[in-house]
């Protein structure tokens, strides 16, 4: 669903590299090419090899669009593959134009279009280069999207939606369907299901170009869904409030006249340097709404890909450890979700009962946790050694033939109906 960008690259043996590149050799300095390509602020990459599939690299070139997925099969062959329409019509225009830059930057030579195969460019503008048709198909998709939410919504009387968000984190929000640059109400709906050309306002990068509405939508999108709206604990945060502040100042120096968001604006300057703060805060003191952008003000569902899901501050910082363990933390709390499955040769699998006997048979001091789907034991200790004692809320849950080993810490005694909602929280959905 949405618009999709499917390649096929095969660098000439005569062309740069004197020959074909090994797998690892092509991504590498595709990677590299990528990383000084000026038109690009602050990529994210990541690359890995997958026996049987050959070389990866992912590399999110906007914090609204899905990671762009290179593979290298063999030597001197690079697919590539991309979904385009969460950024917008304005992002698949500007990437099909890169790959064709790195046509020449490397030798490349594009398959033909193979709609068998599943090649070529959905929209059609990487092949005949009219910029008209990536804006047709998104007005399209987004017609037929509005008018199949209209009806779940309609039968089901959902409100916890979301389109173009990245799988993995459900928000808390008062409309019915979470975007990238804020939630939308029914209202919005009904108006774009019969004209689709009002819904772009969910489209962080709807026009051609690096232009001023470019570069704030790249903003609003970060501050939608990634800045923790506190003092920055880690590095990846700095980085993205400083991100955020640079693309707002960069935008407004390009074009002044845009609907800047002056609050959340002036917030930021709180926790990173910038040019223009005097004048920005300012302009926020002369408005009385409180600030309003920012998924991560409220509390966050997060769905791990063990099947877990638990509901934690969206303030907190997020990590996910080399053995698996999930966590999250600010300054003076911290959560810890390790999933397992449980081993056991009968069919059905084992009774959660059964799990937490012999998991935590001397877990106890806390009622029972019984939900639709989760069963679970806790106990609650003080921890008096150190500098900073802390209470530990340690439980093991059980459900469908898995278990999940749960902590929560904190040090302030106040805390301790909010540490047991987050244990209330803890869920399990199969995928």
């Amino acid at each position: 669903m949405g618009l999709n960008l499917n390649l096929v690259g095969r660098v000439s043996k005569r062309g740069l590299f004197g020959g074909a590149p090994q797998p690892a050799e092509l991504l590498r300095r595709i990677r590299d090419w990528l990383a000084d390509h000026r038109q690009l602020l602050q990529p994210e990459f990541r690359s890995w090899c997958d026996e049987g599939e050959g070389h990866k690299l992912t590399a999110r070139l906007h914090p609204a669009a899905d990671p762009v997925l290179f593979v290298a099969p063999a030597p001197g062959v690079v697919r590539v593959s991309a979904k385009t329409s969460t950024a917008g019509p304005g992002y698949h225009l500007f990437l099909c134009d890169l790959l064709h830059v790195a046509e020449e930057a490397f030798r490349l030579r594009w398959d033909p279009p193979d709609p068998e195969r599943g090649i070529g460019d959905e929209a059609g503008y990487f092949e005949s280069g009219r910029k008209t048709e990536p804006y047709v198909e998104v007005l399209r998709w987004l017609e037929r999207l509005a008018r199949d939410v209209l009806k779940v919504v309609e039968e089901t009387e959902a409100s916890d939606l979301a389109i173009n968000l990245e799988v993995g984190h459900r928000y808390r929000h008062d409309g019915i369907l979470a975007t990238p640059l804020g939630p939308r109400d029914l209202h919005w709906l009904h108006r774009v299901a019969e004209r689709p050309e009002e819904g772009r306002d969910i489209f962080p990068w709807w026009y051609e170009g690096l232009d001023a509405r470019m570069w704030l939508g790249r903003a609003l999108a970060r501050m939608w869904t990634d800045v923790r709206w506190r003092a920055p604990i880690t590095s990846g945060e700095r980085r993205k409030n400083t991100e955020a502040v640079g693309l707002l100042e960069q935008a407004y120096g390009a074009n002044p006249a845009l609907d800047y968001p002056w609050r959340e604006w002036a917030e930021l300057y709180a926790w990173t340097e910038g040019s223009r703060k005097a004048e920005v805060e300012a302009r926020a003191a002369a408005l009385t709404a409180p600030a309003r952008i920012g998924y991560r003000r409220r509390d966050v569902t997060v769905d791990l890909p063990s099947g877990w899901s638990i509901r934690v501050p969206g303030s907190f910082a997020e990590e996910v450890l080399e053995d698996g363990l999930w966590s999250a933390r600010d300054a003076v709390r911290e959560i810890g979700l390790q999933s397992a499955t449980i081993s056991n040769r009968s069919v059905p699998p084992l009774d959660p009962q059964d799990i937490l006997d012999r998991l935590a048979p001397g877990e106890t001091g806390l009622p029972e946790l019984r939900t639709r789907r989760v069963t679970g034991r806790g106990s609650l200790t003080r921890h008096d050694s150190g500098d900073r004692p802390y209470w530990e809320l340690k439980t093991t849950n059980a459900a469908q033939g898995r278990a999940a080993i749960v902590t929560v810490i904190y040090e302030d005694p106040a805390d301790r109906d909010w540490a047991m909602d987050v244990w209330r929280s803890v869920d399990f959905r199969p995928s």
